[in-house]
């Protein structure tokens, strides 16, 4: 069983369009590939992690690939309150066209929730940091869903998270 704390995340702002994640549960890594077509992929992942910081009890993330889908579902544990129990299916087809069929994979695994705030949080970071470069920042500026950011920051500090 994954320790609260065996689990990693980067993401990787692309230019054109593309981005890529990469979650790692005790030494396995599954890459995301995320198209920004369908959906916006730092969208997801902000405001599904702002909902967890400030208190609620589970929030999901969509992402797309082209084609494919990927779900990801954290719901704080009501038995052990600081751990969150994290659900990944993936599909074959994109939203909103997937259907239970198309179900190709699943993984679950535990993150202590004050944690995966961390680890989410350092990438988020990293991103907006990276704008201070003149060459990031020009090819990939108009993606990054800045007032999300913000309220996601606003939310880690409100909440001592």
């Amino acid at each position: 069983m994954t320790r609260p704390h065996d689990v990693d995340f980067s993401f990787h702002l692309w230019p054109h369009g593309w981005s890529t994640a990469i979650l790692w549960v005790d030494g396995k890594s599954t890459e995301f590939h995320l198209t920004h077509v369908f959906n916006d992929p730092l969208e997801s992942l902000i405001e599904s992690t702002t909902r967890l910081a400030n208190g609620e009890s589970s929030s999901t993330i969509e992402w797309s690939d082209e084609p494919g889908t990927y779900i990801l579902k954290l719901n704080v544990m009501k038995s052990e309150r600081h751990l969150l129990s994290v659900d990944i299916a993936e599909y074959s087809r994109e939203l909103p066209l997937h259907t239970p069929n198309d179900l190709t994979k699943t993984t679950s695994f535990f993150v202590s929730c004050d944690y995966w705030l961390h680890i989410v949080g350092a990438e988020l970071r990293k991103i907006a940091h990276s704008f201070g470069h003149r060459h990031y920042r020009e090819s990939r500026d108009y993606v990054f869903p800045r007032n999300l950011y913000d309220t996601f920051e606003r939310a880690l500090q409100q909440n001592g998270a």
